[in-house]
């Protein structure tokens, strides 16, 4: 008898939970996923490697890195007191030479007129005489103005010169040290046009990289300044893949114009957003 009327309170009980529970299905919430970003770099247009011609010592720096120069413009000199003196032997022969050249003709008028003073004379031949040496003269005239040339451009070279306009970046000497012709002294970053920067990227996967076109624009963060968002159009997609322990990457490059007053910097981090 107590185990039916335990029975049924229990059932009671269940069938009261089953009632008072109630099923309530909410929408589910609307996600969207932000679009996907890749790791850049801010970069010049290019890089040039800029070096001497000759070997010599660094004797002075003219300008300093980060620094923007023209094309032409002088970067830093060589210790030229070797050369100098070169220029001025090498003027020095020349200037003999000129003169030996004067004597020569002042002599052969001498003797071209006694020997037209002389009736007796035979045929006069001071003047044939006086060509050869004169011709003698004249090659040695022009050997030593090759020379002088030869040493002025020596000397010219004592100077190296930015061969594009751009931003000067790192120094690779420094004064009073020896370097070798065609070492690189210092890299210099091209900019093409005021504000003309790059944005380089290196880690695009191949689903990324095979959603870019050239001439095609993505929005571009730079860390250094969060709050501004720039546009970055792909100006260059490698051809050839980075391939590292399998893992397939492609560089590009975006080119990148800075409105005047933001200072952006060479190598500065950058999120390139990715189309989705």
């Amino acid at each position: 008898m107590m185990r039916s009327v335990l029975l049924g309170l229990i059932l009671l009980v269940l069938v009261g939970c089953g009632e008072s529970t109630e099923t309530t299905t909410s929408p589910a919430a609307t996600i969207t996923a932000p679009p996907s970003a890749v790791n850049g770099r801010v970069v010049p247009y290019s890089t040039v490697e800029v070096g001497f011609q000759i070997n010599g010592q660094i004797a002075e720096w003219l300008v300093e890195p980060g620094a923007e120069v023209t094309k032409g413009q002088e970067l830093a000199r060589l210790d030229a007191h070797t050369l100098d003196l070169t220029v001025k032997e090498a003027e020095a022969n020349l200037a003999q030479a000129e003169a030996t050249l004067d004597r020569v003709r002042v002599t052969a008028s001498e003797a071209q007129k006694n020997a037209d003073a002389d009736a007796d004379a035979p045929t006069p031949t001071p003047n044939n005489v006086a060509s050869s040496e004169i011709r003698e003269v004249d090659a040695a005239i022009n050997l030593a103005r090759v020379k002088l040339d030869q040493a002025k451009l020596q000397r010219s070279l004592a100077t190296v010169t930015a061969p594009v306009a751009g931003i000067i970046g790192q120094r690779h000497a420094e004064i009073g040290e020896t370097v070798s012709a065609g070492q690189a002294i210092l890299s210099l970053g091209e900019l093409r046009t005021k504000g003309a920067w790059r944005v380089q990227t290196d880690n695009l996967s191949e689903l990324d990289v095979g959603r870019l076109a050239l001439g095609q624009e993505l929005p571009i963060k730079i860390d250094a300044f969060p709050e501004q968002t720039f546009t970055g159009k792909v100006a260059r997609i490698d051809p050839e893949p980075n391939v590292d322990r399998g893992v397939v990457t492609y560089t590009v490059l975006l080119d990148l114009t800075i409105p005047e007053g933001v200072a952006v910097r060479w190598g500065m981090s950058a999120r390139i957003t990715m189309p989705e």
